[in-house]
């Protein structure tokens, strides 16, 4: 009786089904034909190798296939890993063997063993296309050695190749499969460090406005003392403190933002501009603020990220005034019909200068990763020029500007 069928099925259910057919199918027509001593014993151990690793399959699940491929951590589960792989292997040989003499029964438990070895892709394809060479060489040999006809050689390999072909099949969806959970994680692994250099940027930003803040604050509050003044000294500790309160809000919101998501309302015109306004008074000293109505966008909002970028970029170039600047300094927010323009500019002291890539100027440089992960026409200027004085030398002046579009306008 020659059988040469052999019913190939996806995996992994579908496997352990077909596993516990074809080991039943096999059992029943061994006993049904007589069969040389040797093929019968080399046949029920191949069965018997496949009814060990479907017993395990089932007693013990893993979380999924080839934890070898994967990386995974436990030694227990990559050492039951080979075995379950090398349980298939010596099957497919052993079932290959039996072959010819069994009239082909051994066909089924070979091909089923076969693709179950081909598509474990913790064994490297070298070794397991080795494998499924050698089961065909066998099954030649079987064949040959049990005088099997031509046909009868031809109808066994081609249900061997049936399985080897599936094999191959599972293998590239396990590796696809891989792949993609890889990729998963890699992808989580860029967003999880996205958001630290996010939070790394909202506190240094929080702690050079609020921090800057309070040395120019307590500057001031030195000097009405010194003066006698001592309402106009407790207003600027007044201020200060706000200061230092607002600074601790914003940093406890970078860490909220960090810990559940940025999940914010948009930010309407009017308040960005109030908030910027915020910001400027908090500074004083000798700067010019310049906040136009926008009447005609009263109406419009922009993102949470980018009124976040534009408030940044008010304290980031206040901060540098600060540091770096020899005299007044201008801040102007301006809106426009499709976005919002900050641009803060300041003289430079002798001998300043404002880094920003590289070494120094974190500020700008995570001001700048910030305004660019808003895509286009989001945009970022921060550059040095020289303007002439007619009362004396050409006098440096750094520049900041910031551009951000309001909701609903696309690139």
């Amino acid at each position: 009786m020659q059988i040469p069928l052999v019913l190939v099925l996806g995996r992994p259910w579908s496997t352990i089904v077909l596993q516990a057919t074809v080991i039943g199918l096999s059992v029943w027509l061994l006993a049904l034909q007589p069969s040389p001593l040797w093929a019968t014993v080399l046949l029920s151990l191949s069965l018997a190798l496949l009814a060990v690793r479907l017993i395990a399959l089932i007693a013990i699940p893993t979380t999924g296939s080839s934890s070898l491929a994967t990386g995974a951590p436990d030694p227990r589960l990559r050492r039951r890993e080979v075995l379950m792989a090398a349980a298939a292997g010596v099957a497919a040989l052993l079932a290959s063997a039996s072959s010819g003499a069994t009239n082909g029964i051994g066909t089924f438990p070979a091909a089923v063993a076969a693709a179950i070895f081909l598509s474990e892709i913790a064994v490297p394809i070298g070794a397991a296309l080795a494998v499924c060479g050698a089961a065909i060489l066998l099954h030649c040999l079987s064949a040959s050695f049990a005088g099997a006809s031509i046909s009868q050689l031809v109808n066994t390999l081609f249900g061997l190749g049936i399985g080897i072909a599936a094999g191959l099949s599972w293998r590239q969806r396990a590796a696809t499969a891989r792949d993609r959970a890889r990729a998963a994680e890699r992808e989580l692994a860029l967003r999880d460090e996205a958001r630290k250099r996010s939070l790394a940027r909202d506190l240094h930003d929080v702690l050079a406005h609020s921090l800057g803040g309070l040395v120019v604050q307590l500057d001031a509050v030195a000097l009405q003392i010194e003066a006698g003044r001592i309402e106009a000294a407790g207003a600027r500790v007044a201020a200060a403190r706000e200061l230092a309160v607002e600074g601790l809000r914003e940093a406890r919101a970078a860490v909220h933002a960090l810990r559940e998501g940025n999940d914010e309302e948009p930010v309407p015109w009017p308040i960005l501009r109030d908030r910027i306004g915020s910001i400027a008074n908090a500074v004083g000293g000798d700067l010019e603020v310049v906040l136009p109505e926008g009447a005609d966008q009263r109406a419009r909002a922009l993102s949470a990220s980018a009124a976040m970028a534009i408030e940044r970029a008010a304290q980031e170039g206040l901060a540098n005034a600060r540091k770096h600047g020899g005299g007044a300094t201008r801040l102007l927010l301006e809106p426009g019909s499709d976005d919002v323009r900050l641009r803060v500019e300041n003289a430079l002291a002798q001998g300043g200068h404002v880094n920003e890539i590289p070494g120094g100027g974190f500020g700008l440089r995570g001001l700048r990763e910030r305004v660019l992960s808003l895509g286009p026409p989001a945009a970022m200027e921060a550059r040095e020029h020289t303007v002439d004085d007619e009362s004396g030398p050409r006098i440096r002046r750094f520049v900041l500007s910031v551009t951000v579009p309001f909701l609903g306008v696309d690139a």
